[in-house]
């Protein structure tokens, strides 16, 4: 985390309003797309949202606001339920299996729409790698893998991006409908 305590994005997205900014007008002021220098307007851009979050559950709500809201933004409402669904399990998953005793950790969310997928990535600290499992009847958990695996269209594992200790969990959906 920076010394002001703020989280360092793309788009510098801070998950705490700042005095007299309600969290509503906050996130949508996040999934406002990154200005581009230089860009030629034929052409689509790839849109693209990262930010840092606190591995914490008590920010779960806030990860699916903030994706809502961007999928809003990016035009592609038709997605939101089951990218929003999709990414509370990677980040549920991050913060009970990889998530640290450490209170400062972060988890590192991306967001890019490259006009015909996008791609969902959440990068902890833990060099774990999820593994699916089998679930009984009455078991409260063991399910996030198999949820994953039927809302999205391909999902894995990568290392880290550069400077980060761990690894990243992803997943890809089409933007475009099915002809």
């Amino acid at each position: 985390m920076d010394p002001s305590g703020l989280g360092r994005s793309v788009i510098d997205v801070d998950f705490r309003p700042v005095a007299g900014e309600s969290r509503d007008r906050m996130e949508r002021a996040a999934a406002r797309p990154a200005p581009q220098q230089g860009h030629d307007l034929r052409r689509p851009l790839p849109a693209r949202l990262e930010t840092t979050v606190p591995a914490h559950p008590s920010h779960a709500g806030r990860v699916r606001r903030l994706v809502g809201a961007q999928l809003l933004c990016w035009r592609l409402g038709r997605l939101r339920d089951d990218v929003v669904l999709a990414t509370a399990e990677l980040f549920a998953n991050a913060v009970q299996h990889a998530g640290s005793s450490d209170p400062h950790d972060e988890l590192l969310l991306s967001l890019e729409c490259t006009g015909e997928r996008l791609r969902v990535a959440l990068s902890d600290s833990s060099p774990l790698l999820p593994r699916g499992r089998e679930a009984g009847a009455g078991a409260e958990s063991g399910r996030g893998l198999s949820i994953l695996a039927a809302l999205v269209d391909d999902w894995g594992t990568a290392p880290a991006p550069l400077g980060r200790p761990g690894k990243q969990v992803w997943f890809t959906v089409a933007t475009k409908e099915p002809a």
